[in-house]
């Protein structure tokens, strides 16, 4: 092959790349976002505790203020035994529509219950709050299924 005819070819084979390009990148690039959830549930260590915190029930979202409540199990670091709870928090949000992510900002709590361990509850309690900067600020909403 020689050099006039490879220069022949280079407009079709540079149209063809692009073509390719312009197809798959924006596929591409919408299955990978930079602030990916990265799903539920989500663990942290506050206060001599291991904490899960489950992905949180909306109870009320007006604006920009969210209520909800969060399953939670609290095991001291050591024990076999968890205990189960219910956090409520509010939050302030922030939703990003294009790439559905609400962020949460002012985060608090508001109670906890323990039905199982009333008597330990105040340090439970303690560990929750101790671990409340290290908890999810970024969540994806999972939708309910529409039925036809």
């Amino acid at each position: 092959m020689t050099k006039a005819s490879e220069w022949t070819r280079f407009p079709y084979t540079f149209t063809v790349l692009c073509c390719f390009l312009a197809i798959t990148l924006p596929s591409v690039l919408a299955q990978t976002p930079t602030d990916a959830d990265p799903g539920w549930p989500r663990e942290l260590d506050a206060g001599g505790f291991h904490i899960m915190v489950y992905q949180p029930q909306v109870d009320k979202w007006k604006k920009n203020h969210l209520e909800a409540r969060a399953a939670v199990t609290v095991t001291r670091s050591g024990e076999p035994t968890a205990q189960y709870g219910i956090v409520s928090l509010t939050a302030r949000t922030d939703v990003d529509k294009e790439s559905r992510m609400v962020m949460l900002e002012g985060l608090k709590v508001i109670s906890v219950s323990f039905p199982a361990a009333k008597s330990q509850e105040p340090e439970l309690e303690r560990a929750i709050r101790d671990g409340l900067p290290d908890w999810p600020r970024t969540i994806t909403p999972r939708m309910p299924a529409r039925h036809p």
